[in-house]
C-alpha cells in the first residue's frame, strides 16, 4: 500500500521510498518521512490534492504524486 492509498486517521508506517533521484530523497528525509516513521493521513484537499499528514508531532501538506511514491506497511501486520 502507498501513502496516497491509506485511510484517513489509520496510523501506519513508512516502508520505503520508490524513487531514482536520491535528492528528492533526501528532501522527504528531511521533512521526516523516514522508514520505520508512523504516519497518519488526516485530510485531503476537495480534489484529493494535497493531502495533509500526520509524522511523528509534524503536520506537513504533501502532494498525491509524491505519496504515491511512498510504501507503507500497516502496524497489524
Amino acid at each position: 500500500m502507498t501513502l496516497d492509498q491509506l485511510q484517513f486517521n489509520l496510523p501506519a508506517t513508512i516502508h520505503h521510498l520508490h524513487h531514482s533521484d536520491q535528492r528528492w530523497v533526501q528532501q522527504m528525509n528531511a521533512l521526516g518521512l523516514l522508514p520505520g516513521e508512523q504516519v497518519v493521513v488526516l485530510r485531503t484537499a476537495p480534489l484529493g490534492d494535497p493531502m495533509q499528514i500526520k509524522v511523528g508531532g509534524t503536520l506537513l501538506s504533501i502532494r498525491k504524486y509524491d505519496a504515491q511514491l511512498i510504501s507503507l506497511q500497516s502496524l497489524g501486520a
